[in-house]
């Protein structure tokens, strides 16, 4: 083991180790001094340097579990920023001889925002389901959303704040957002206090959906199929119509803007057929009222095969819910 007096200076050391050969003298040398300092600051570039070069394809056990100790030991500014321990760390987990505890053991380790980190879309896919699965410890199940969820967000929330996330980690998180209101009155709770209580919630709700689409903004579609049949896609159409819009692709914003277009047509045709029964017209009169009514809404413009929903130039949306017949 070398001595204070005989320890060569870091630096020079992460260089030599930059350039060894696998099992070389050199490489050997810098490993045997890199075991003195790595729990410092300084060690970081030369146990990065060591598994990047001579020891990428094979390390012994003690000089992944320093990388991992060393990378995670940083401040938040420093392990992103400053020292590079961000690579240091997915040095040592994405290495062939990282043992599945000590890969699990660091991530436990990680904080939500450096754990995002670590699952983004350049990782390997074994690393970001190691990833998905400390996601899903950390978040056994969807909570109810609250407005304080957005001052104290949970973990999924706070890993969807990295930019491209790996598919794996991106459908975990998603999976684990918070979900819907609850809406059990509390004990000795108004219906006034009840209503705003839930009003609050439900634009909470809002307000993180649209952070999620401004940051994921190549995934539109994505979040809108995976969510079909839900509430959590009607406030995320409402989002992108209303929140993000410049974020959102011009051909998937019109169609969504036509299918809101047609949802708000169909409920006010549905409601001036109901005030026609209402005016003592009898079913067969609502009936031919309503076959009219469609028929100038889905009327084809002239010139083209598009349909008009009341004057727009729009065509009639694929799958968009036909107004039921009154009685």
């Amino acid at each position: 083991m070398a001595t204070d007096e005989t320890r060569l200076p870091v630096e020079f050391l992460a260089t030599v180790a930059a350039g060894a050969d696998a099992g070389s003298a050199a490489a050997r040398m810098a490993a045997e001094q890199a075991r003195a300092v790595a729990d410092s600051q300084q060690g970081g570039p030369l146990l990065a340097a060591l598994l990047d070069k001579p020891y990428r394809d094979s390390a012994p056990a003690w000089l992944l579990e320093a990388a991992v100790t060393n990378g995670l030991r940083q401040t938040e500014s420093e392990y992103e920023y400053l020292t590079g321990s961000t690579s240091l760390v997915v040095l040592a987990l994405i290495h062939p001889d990282c043992d599945p505890a000590l890969r699990a053991d660091a991530l436990h380790r990680c904080s939500d925002r450096r754990l995002g980190s670590l699952g983004t879309a350049d990782r390997p896919a074994d690393l970001c389901a190691a990833v998905a699965d400390e996601l899903r410890r950390r978040v056994p199940q969807p909570p109810h959303m609250t407005p304080e969820l957005l001052k104290e967000p949970t973990s999924a929330q706070v890993v969807l704040r990295t930019g491209r996330l790996h598919d794996a980690v991106f459908e975990a998180a998603v999976a684990l957002l918070p979900d819907g209101l609850d809406r059990t009155r509390l004990e000795d709770e108004d219906s006034g206090a009840w209503s705003d209580r839930i009003r609050a919630a439900f634009d909470a709700w809002g307000r993180m959906w649209s952070a999620v689409l401004e940051r994921h903004s190549d995934r539109h579609s994505q979040l809108i199929d995976r969510t079909a049949g839900t509430t959590a896609n009607r406030v995320i159409r409402d989002q992108l119509l209303g929140s993000v819009p410049w974020t959102v692709e011009p051909k998937l914003l019109r169609q969504i803007a036509l299918d809101d277009l047609f949802r708000f047509g169909a409920a006010m045709l549905t409601t001036r057929i109901c005030g026609f029964l209402q005016e003592g017209s009898s079913k067969e009169e609502a009936r031919q009222h309503f076959a009219a009514e469609l028929s100038a809404w889905t009327k084809p413009i002239e010139g083209t095969s598009s349909s008009c929903t009341y004057g727009t130039t729009a065509s009639t949306p694929t799958g968009a819910p036909i107004p039921p017949s009154p009685g």
